[in-house]
């Protein structure tokens, strides 16, 4: 669905989230939006709120995590509204968690992501409207369904759509989190934002991880009515609109 150069630049992307460098991180990431939404675009989306990276790089007791908002968001603390965000897995083991026996990782397996939209502990305020539109729901699970139709998605793992995308009161179903491979465990991060991810999807930093990526910050882009370049409006429409 997307070029090589493309989906390698991707990758590199998602293994600088993996490996939790935030400035790494912010480099590929402008990177990629310059490819998809054009120069003048992403020449200002880290002062224009629009990116949260700086997350990645704090303690490991923190839940570390990569954003993509809305423009002018805050640049720390809480945000509001929709967006898009990557999980590394946690690399640490948590005797004093209570979840579920602490946060216990294969430290030999340690190359997941999780892919989520996400709703911003500050509720939904400015994106009420048009998140309560039929077809954004719709084309959400279009998507996370073409996702695991092409098997892009880390194998032995499902997908998850929750039924009212605005819904942050409601946590992931256990039957949900017990298949969504290395963050089973990773209790803290259900507890503090298990209620706000209306989608959830395990990848990896490979070609099918990629494809995962740039498929969700795609259709995200058009949620945001972003200039997305043509040959990107043509995805979603081939990808996507002909489902509907």
């Amino acid at each position: 669905m997307f070029k090589d150069d493309l989906k390698t630049l991707a990758k590199k992307f998602l293994e600088a989230i993996r490996k939790k460098d935030s400035q790494e991180s912010l480099e590929k990431a402008k990177k990629l939006f310059e490819d998809i939404l054009g120069k003048r675009f992403a020449g200002e989306i880290d002062k224009k709120g629009i990116l949260r990276y700086n997350s990645l790089s704090g303690p490991e007791e923190n839940i570390q995590y990569f954003g993509i908002l809305y423009e002018n968001a805050p640049q720390s603390g809480v945000y509001e509204n929709f967006s898009l965000v990557l999980f590394p897995e946690n690399s640490t083991q948590n005797p004093n968690d209570q979840g579920n026996q602490g946060d216990i990782q294969n430290n030999d397996n340690q190359q997941q992501l999780l892919l989520c939209f996400g709703i911003g502990t500050g509720g939904i305020t400015d994106d009420a409207e048009w998140l309560g539109i039929p077809r954004v729901k719709r084309q959400i699970k279009l998507l996370l369904k073409f996702i695991e139709e092409k098997g892009c998605n880390t194998e032995g793992t499902r997908i998850f759509v929750k039924d009212d995308i605005v819904d942050d009161q409601s946590e992931i179903p256990q039957t949900v989190k017990s298949n969504l491979g290395n963050f089973e465990e990773y209790s803290r991060l259900w507890k503090k934002y298990g209620k706000y991810l209306p989608s959830a999807c395990v990848i990896n930093p490979d070609d099918n991880g990629a494809e995962a990526f740039l498929a969700h910050l795609i259709l995200y882009a058009t949620f945001r009515n972003w200039p997305l370049k043509k040959q990107f409006q043509e995805c979603i429409k081939i990808s996507l609109i002909t489902l509907l």
